[in-house]
């Protein structure tokens, strides 16, 4: 986990101490010592700001003739949601 590819699978190439050893914390002991481990770990990452996305979901909201709404990112808020009355 520690090394960067292609000899591990650290793909940030992250230097943080204490989410390594909390890492290695994570492969032993009971199950509620494993989540502590892994949350101390996620915590230590994000803390650091050493988190590195994979992937991203570009979204697009269409709305259909005679409606509108907000659109806030990249969700749309189902309040502002507006249907026009029909014509005729």
């Amino acid at each position: 986990m520690h090394d960067a590819p292609p000899k591990g699978l650290n793909i940030g190439a992250t230097n943080n101490p204490e989410a390594a050893r909390a890492y290695d914390q994570a492969a032993t002991g009971s199950a509620e010592e494993k989540c502590a481990a892994l949350t101390t770990f996620q915590q230590s990452l994000l803390r650091n700001v050493d988190v590195l996305p994979l992937a991203t979901a570009p979204v697009h909201v269409l709305f259909a003739g005679g409606t509108s709404g907000s659109v806030v990112n990249g969700f749309a808020v189902p309040a502002s949601i507006r249907v026009a009355k029909a014509a005729g």
